[in-house]
């Protein structure tokens, strides 16, 4: 079979883009050799699957070479000429479907031509595009920026000489905000990546060069362009988390803009709120369990969750363990089967099962809840780890202690031995088997100092899986032990 670059790139080409590449293909302007025209119209025979026998390389030649012997050099070089032809189409598309940025080049060529009427006319249809946009965002910024840029050009030819007929209006005050605006934005957006990847990851990125650029502006600034305002409290909330006020004063402007920002940034801010209450809710602050579980909510109100149209097995698990954990679950089971179909196919059952085995669980139905685990077949390393350390809670709960011994085992020299889960992932479950340990050893014989070592073990990790369940146990153990004991 013909494999290779282009293949790649042609499967990815919707129904409507591979139809359109076969008009370029045969247009003489774009392509002048008509064998790559021939391979062109073999390969479209089996699209969109791409992968079938049909497109064996010797078959191939002899459709375009009939009679002649298979030379693989030949029909590698057609194969290197479409795929260019591939390349420049995605290319002329890209631009065909940028107005803003397409208008920027002719208007610059008009200009190179000494065609001026001709650019402002192109320069003022930029202009009642970017009228369009209903919040400022780096697209507005940037080709404000440029469209300035090149109205300044016309100027400077219509009025040779003159600067009094153009240097002393806004235009060039529009220019320099318009461009530090677009810098702003940028690098505000970036702050909160490198944010986020310093908390997940424990990196050591330099942040004082990104809060060097911030504290040059007063906060006053940003009101002008909302968005710059909303990232700007992102930036914050992430950086000064036990300020809690600038999560509430993002949300507010989010929630007030929403309707006029674009998905990928209402998406991305979303998930900073999300980011910043899934922190404070392992530091033991709950409330923030009903705002996390308010702005997913918000999410799947307006599909800002779905990815090439499924919703992602992780946020599924998410939004699943957050309406648990506030004891929503009617909602809780109403999700589960609205959405269950949404996910791909590879996932859904076993996530399906998985959830519903921690909704049983949750209502301390521990027989159902086993029911439920034992359907999840998927061997995708994560979920299959957290189905076998929620056996080992149900064990607990159920007061399986041989099972929930060996299972505690077998985990131990699961983690000691593997080698290809993330670290930080291998603690978060590696920090849950250790501490349930030292529980189950207690929990017949309790007593307090032992007891407040494991609280205080617990409460010093910030992630661990079922953070939550070892506290109450723990807890619950010191509570019968500072309880008068009942006499006869």
């Amino acid at each position: 079979m013909l494999k290779s670059n282009l293949i790649s790139l042609l499967k990815t080409f919707s129904p409507q883009e591979f139809r359109e590449f076969g008009e370029f293909v045969e247009s003489p302007f774009f392509n002048k050799n008509k064998k790559v025209t021939e391979l062109f119209d073999v390969i479209k025979k089996s699209y969109p699957k791409l992968d079938s026998g049909n497109l064996e390389k010797e078959k191939v030649f002899k459709k375009i070479f009939p009679g002649e012997k298979f030379r693989d050099n030949t029909l590698r070089l057609l194969m290197f000429y479409l795929y260019e032809n591939a390349k420049q189409f995605i290319e002329v598309n890209a631009l065909k479907n940028d107005k803003l940025s397409s208008n920027i080049f002719l208007v610059r060529d008009l200009i190179g031509r000494n065609l001026i009427k001709e650019a402002e006319k192109s320069l003022k249809d930029n202009y009642e595009e970017l009228e369009g946009i209903k919040l400022k965002n780096e697209i507005y910024f940037w080709n404000k920026y440029l469209s300035d840029e090149e109205m300044i050009s016309i100027q400077e030819r219509q009025f040779a000489g003159r600067y009094e007929k153009y240097m002393t209006g806004t235009l060039l005050e529009d220019l320099h905000k318009n461009l530090t605006d677009h810098y702003l934005l940028r690098t505000l957006r970036r702050y909160t990546v490198v944010l986020n990847t310093n908390e997940i990851y424990k990196t050591n990125f330099d942040l004082q060069s990104y809060r060097d650029i911030i504290n040059i502006f007063d906060s006053e600034y940003y009101k002008d362009a909302p968005l710059i305002e909303m990232y700007y409290y992102a930036s914050k909330m992430l950086e000064l988390p036990d300020e809690e006020n600038n999560f509430y004063k993002l949300r507010e402007i989010v929630l007030k803009e929403e309707a006029n920002i674009d998905r990928n940034s209402l998406l991305d801010l979303y998930i900073n709120l999300e980011n910043y209450c899934v922190r404070k809710g392992r530091l033991g602050l709950r409330k923030f369990d009903r705002e996390l579980f308010e702005i997913y909510k918000v999410e799947i109100d307006k599909k800002l969750y779905k990815q090439d149209r499924f919703m992602p097995h992780l946020f599924y698990k998410s939004v699943l363990t957050t309406a648990l954990m506030i004891k929503e679950f009617e909602w809780a089971v109403n999700f589960m089967e609205q959405f269950k179909s949404e996910m791909i196919t590879e996932y859904r059952d076993s996530v399906y099962y998985h959830c519903y085995a921690r909704f049983e669980m949750a209502r301390s139905n521990f027989e159902k809840a086993l029911e439920y685990l034992s359907k999840v077949k998927i061997d995708e390393i994560y979920l299959k780890t957290e189905t076998k350390l929620m056996l080992a809670v149900i064990f607990y709960e159920m007061g399986i202690d041989d099972s929930l011994g060996s299972l505690l085992d077998t985990l131990r020299h699961f983690f000691k031995n593997d080698q290809f889960m993330a670290e930080d992932r291998k603690n978060f479950y590696w920090d849950f088997v250790r501490i349930l340990n030292k529980v189950n050893s207690i929990k017949n014989k309790p007593e307090t100092n032992g007891l407040f070592e494991i609280k205080q073990l617990i409460s010093s990790k910030e992630k661990i899986f079922h953070k939550q369940w070892l506290l109450e146990k723990t807890e619950a153990m010191l509570r019968g032990l500072k309880s008068p004991k009942k006499t006869a």
